[in-house]
């Protein structure tokens, strides 16, 4: 259990510090307590710190607003208690209710569809629209969830220096703090020719099932609960924009998605904070898809990952044959609350 505990320290410092105390209080509760990390064991479709929060916080949602651990959670009541003491009662919850916790730990993964991500995305998609002018993007999100980020073009972007884009009635407004003294890149025109919209996920979520959307609920941090109000617009705004999605392994169905784009405009392939939930073969097998894929025809990679314990970096990469160019194009929050764009080449590529 030594590194499971290990997890959940690295999931408290990297993640929940300084944004999340309930949660990472817990954590650090959680990897000095064997019997919960015994409980915590049974997730093995992703970060086993999320799934674990995640399947309580389920529980709390559908059933137990009255359990003596529902008084923490923002989520639940509008004045939490502070969390401090929260791993008492959290540790009677989850021994009391273990084979539901483990039940849920069996059959979900951590595919959380964070909307806010994609207002630092977004100047990812400007670059690619830069670098292939003219052109439909076709877009293929890896770990798609739900969808939602798959309709970035539908939303409205306001960040901190005044500079903003999509209309002020959109029905998802994404406010952003920007860091630096250097201009967030936006599409224009706006909004950008978008043609075919592929999801691909190991474990798609459906927004019109009442329990995958109760899941993507139990995901949401209860300090951040802002984030489900937001949720909720994005998925009635997700019902006017078809997508189609594909359920399974992101390397072994890439092949199919890029076959059903037509041969022209501009195939855009990108993910957020995917490669963390997946195992270093995967991660080779992935690359090895891009690359194979890359053979046949040009596409841009664009990238939302961890660089450090607090920063993400946001990169993209025009690939073509064996060619690639890759840019780092920005720092980013991982929950997209603010965003450092990085200075480009004098070319802008």
């Amino acid at each position: 259990m030594t590194q499971l505990a290990d997890r959940f320290r690295q999931f408290a410092r990297r993640q929940c510090a300084g944004i999340a105390p309930l949660y990472e209080t817990l954590a650090l509760a959680i990897a000095e307590d064997a019997e919960l990390l015994a409980i915590a064991a049974h997730a093995n479709r992703g970060p086993a710190s999320n799934l674990f929060f995640a399947a309580v916080h389920r529980l709390l949602l559908v059933a137990h607003a009255d359990d003596p651990l529902a008084r923490y959670y923002r989520s639940l009541v509008p004045h939490p208690e502070p969390p401090a003491n929260a791993p008492g009662p959290f540790r009677s919850f989850c021994l009391a209710h273990a084979p539901e916790i483990m039940a849920t730990l069996a059959i979900r993964s951590v595919n959380t569809n964070e909307v806010q991500r994609c207002a630092c995305l977004l100047p990812a998609f400007a670059w690619v629209a830069r670098n292939a002018p003219g052109a439909l993007l076709h877009l293929i999100e890896i770990g798609a969830s739900a969808g939602l980020n798959l309709r970035w073009d539908r939303y409205a972007y306001r960040y901190s220096n005044g500079q903003h884009v999509g209309p002020d009635d959109a029905p998802v407004i994404l406010d952003c703090s920007l860091r630096g003294p250097i201009s967030v890149d936006l599409p224009n025109p706006w909004p950008p020719a978008i043609g075919q919209r592929i999801g691909i996920d190991i474990d798609p979520i459906d927004p019109e099932d009442p329990d995958d959307l109760l899941w993507l609920r139990a995901l949401i941090w209860p300090d951040r609960w802002e984030r489900a109000a937001r949720l909720e617009r994005a998925v009635a705004a997700a019902r006017d924009v078809p997508i189609a999605m594909l359920g399974g392994d992101g390397a072994a169905l890439l092949p199919e998605a890029l076959a059903r784009l037509p041969s022209a405009g501009t195939a855009v392939i990108y993910h957020s904070f995917m490669l963390n939930q997946i195992s270093q073969a995967a991660r080779a097998a992935f690359s090895d898809a891009i690359g194979a894929a890359a053979a046949r025809r040009t596409l841009f990679l664009v990238a939302l990952e961890w660089a450090t314990d607090h920063t993400a970096v946001l990169t993209g990469a025009r690939l073509d044959g064996t060619r690639r160019e890759e840019r780092l194009l920005a720092r980013c929050d991982s929950h997209g609350a603010w965003l450092e764009p990085h200075a480009l080449g004098p070319a802008g590529a």
